[in-house]
């Protein structure tokens, strides 16, 4: 079952845990010459992606023969009955001549033997990365790290599978929750520009934020710089558009760098807590615009059994710029979320959600044409276009709650079940667009 969704928490639980967390791919090894984009067709943007493995390689590469050390393709030496190691015998020992066997066999062998498969068949043995052999849910979801010099990979996990007390360090147990913060360093050893992040996430995981600074406030000492509600989502999405051509995201060497994941389990089997980050770097010379990120947290309260309330925020624009993407942040007790850009006296829909564990993203650019909602079906939309943003437009955005269970819910609090959130978060053009509990 889906149990994931993700964003910024607001009250901030640390939980002592047991991590191995990896910087992977990217510059951790010596590397000269500028960092480029991806060759298109080579983004690893589908999870579960196989990485070919060739088992019992020889010291020179040649795969050799189960459980020994000849390489395929030759036949070892075999003692005849000279004697002389390379030739084969000519007759049968007495008594082992099954009825309608030859008396001889032949002088001569073939001295190598096929080193291909039948047509059809896989040439060499395939690994899924992030393989738990079944016991857990979630394997296809593993991605592997960008190609050296194309970005790098952070990933928060086992470091072996087959480990049973490294596995139980991530485990989450049936109704078990938990809000942790994970210190890492970026795997660049330079400067550098990104925009393409991957996100991937096993099932039992609620949010996951990156970030610069502080290790127990991802609200402190840093910017951030990206993050996901969805179990698998890549942003942006595609080919970009022309407008979108040159965009980039700076990033320090050996950036401290913040994961917050979020992990719940409402399931009635052990889960394990995993995620996989992609950066993907951009050519610093192709660079021409700067995204930067749309982070507006709208006020709340609790809300009684049985309850109905609405939750809604306002930011007003204080320079010009154009929203890339966005989605809505939210617990288990929203039944809708919408997002709304109002000029003068126009106020425009702009986005509508009715799925709080895999929220709906959308993009707003002149390629992309997104649905239009229905609130009758409960289908998500949003604005097709460049979504741009005056001195002066208002950003309003809304959450509705109905509160079945028998408990009074609180508001800020990162328990997915029993506390509400109402964020609205994406990434824009022009200046950072941030707020907490904001109605202006």
């Amino acid at each position: 079952m889906t149990m994931s969704a993700r964003g910024y928490g607001a009250c901030l639980l640390v939980t002592s845990v047991s991590i191995a967390l990896v910087a992977c791919g990217g510059d951790h090894s010596s590397q000269t010459g500028t960092p480029g984009l991806p060759p298109a067709g080579t983004v690893p943007t589908l999870p579960g992606q196989m990485q070919p493995t060739a088992p019992g390689a020889s010291p020179t590469g040649a795969p050799t023969t189960p459980g020994g050390t000849t390489p395929v393709g030759t036949v070892p030496p075999t003692s005849g009955t000279s004697g002389v190691p390379g030739t084969m015998p000519t007759t049968l020992p007495t008594g082992m001549n099954p009825v309608g066997m030859p008396t001889t066999v032949p002088t001569t062998v073939p001295t190598t033997v096929p080193t291909t498969a039948p047509t059809g068949m896989p040439t060499t043995p395939t690994v899924v990365c992030g393989n738990t052999h079944g016991q857990f849910a979630g394997d296809e979801y593993c991605i592997l790290p960008p190609p050296a010099g194309q970005g790098f990979q952070l990933h928060y996990g086992p470091a072996n599978y087959d480990d049973p007390a490294e596995l139980a360090k991530y485990t989450i147990m049936p109704g078990g929750e938990d809000n942790i913060f994970v210190p890492e360093t970026s795997g660049n050893t330079t400067d550098v520009y990104y925009y393409k992040r991957q996100y991937r996430m096993r099932p039992g995981s609620h949010h996951l934020i990156v970030s610069e600074g502080s290790t127990s406030n991802p609200f402190a000492g840093g910017r951030r710089l990206g993050g996901s509600q969805n179990e698998s989502r890549d942003n942006p999405q595609g080919t970009p558009p022309p407008e979108n051509q040159g965009i980039g995201i700076k990033m320090q060497a050996n950036d401290p760098i913040t994961l917050n994941l979020h992990h719940f389990n409402p399931g009635d089997q052990p889960a394990l807590k995993e995620a996989w980050v992609n950066f993907w770097y951009v050519d610093p010379a192709t660079v021409t615009q700067t995204a930067n990120e749309l982070y507006l947290f709208a006020p709340g309260s609790s809300v009684a059994p049985g309850g109905h309330a609405l939750f809604s925020g306002k930011k007003t624009v204080t320079a010009a710029g154009r929203i890339l993407s966005m989605y809505g942040h939210r617990h288990a007790s929203t039944v809708r979320f919408s997002a709304y850009r109002t000029r003068g006296s126009d106020k425009k829909l702009v986005y509508q959600d009715f799925n709080w564990e895999e929220p709906a993203v959308y993009e707003f650019n002149s390629t992309t044409t997104n649905p239009a909602p229905d609130p009758n079906t409960k289908v998500a939309g949003g604005f097709s276009g460049d979504l741009d943003l005056a001195v002066g437009d208002v950003l309003e955005w809304e959450c509705e709650v109905q509160n079945t269970q028998s408990i009074t819910i609180s508001y800020g609090s990162n328990e997915a079940l029993n506390s509400e959130m109402c964020i609205l978060i994406g990434d824009l053009i022009g200046p950072a667009i941030i707020g907490f509990f904001t109605t202006t």
